[in-house]
């Protein structure tokens, strides 16, 4: 059993978002997890979990820490919801409630790559129990970024570094030449690895600063770039952008 005080820790900073289709429940069940996050979002459907979704990224530049879904639902039922959330966030920390376990339903989730599934009725034991592992998990992740935000250097990993002061790409302590269109690249994408850099951002990002580049013209830059990292540090979210991951 995870003790009040020791759950609060992990989840008093993050965001949730909490969707259901029983207005019972999803009123009773939203009031007890403000007792524990910071902002709590609900929807009633998946339909309107996408809606609510988008809206809290476009209004504070970055996604909702966790997202509880229910599975069947009418409008957009969890699992094309959870597909829908995957493509705008690849890395979106989820948990699934339903009351059937078959794997008529588990294997998708599973292939998906959700955090956790819990059947319903809740055991509110073994909810605090997810909530702390899947929480502690987030904070992990976060506190990896926030460091590497907190100094000139990107660590990729512990050999490979980029300095975004400098825009210099070094392997122990060894210079990995950069073209000026990579430099720029790393200098947009490590600036904000929670969240998808898209095609859009990228082309914006270069015409702003002279340099025009079309689509193809990343996909081939990204293609070089990455033989000069880390194996999985740059992501390809398909038919909206890139991702970088630190390791």
């Amino acid at each position: 059993m995870i003790e009040i005080k020791k759950l609060l820790k992990q989840t008093k900073n993050l965001t949730v978002l909490y969707v259901e289709d029983d207005k019972d429940l999803l009123s009773s069940t939203s009031e007890m997890l403000q007792n524990y996050f910071s902002v709590v979002g609900s929807a009633i459907n998946g339909e309107d979990a996408l809606i609510k979704f988008d809206a809290y990224y476009q209004k504070n530049d970055i996604n909702y820490d966790l997202i509880i879904t229910e599975l069947e639902m009418p409008k957009l039922d969890g699992i094309d919801c959870i597909k829908e959330i995957y493509q705008r966030n690849s890395s979106q920390a989820i948990i699934v409630l339903s009351a059937y376990q078959t794997s008529e339903y588990l294997l998708p989730l599973i292939n998906l790559g959700i955090e956790q599934f819990l059947v319903k009725p809740l055991e509110f034991n073994k909810l605090h129990e997810v909530l702390y592992n899947c929480c502690k998990k987030i904070n992990v992740l976060k506190n990896s970024f926030n460091t590497n935000m907190l100094n000139d250097d990107f660590v990729f990993n512990e050999n490979v570094v980029y300095n975004r002061k400098e825009r210099i790409l070094s392997e122990s302590g060894s210079s990995i030449k950069l073209t000026r269109n990579e430099a720029s690249f790393l200098q947009l994408i490590t600036n904000g690895s929670e969240k998808i850099i898209t095609n859009g951002d990228i082309v914006t990002y270069f015409n702003e600063s002279g340099n025009n580049i079309n689509p193809e013209n990343i996909r081939n830059m990204v293609s070089k770039l990455r033989k000069k990292l880390p194996d999985y540090s740059v992501e390809s979210v398909y038919g909206i952008g890139y991702k970088v991951h630190s390791h």
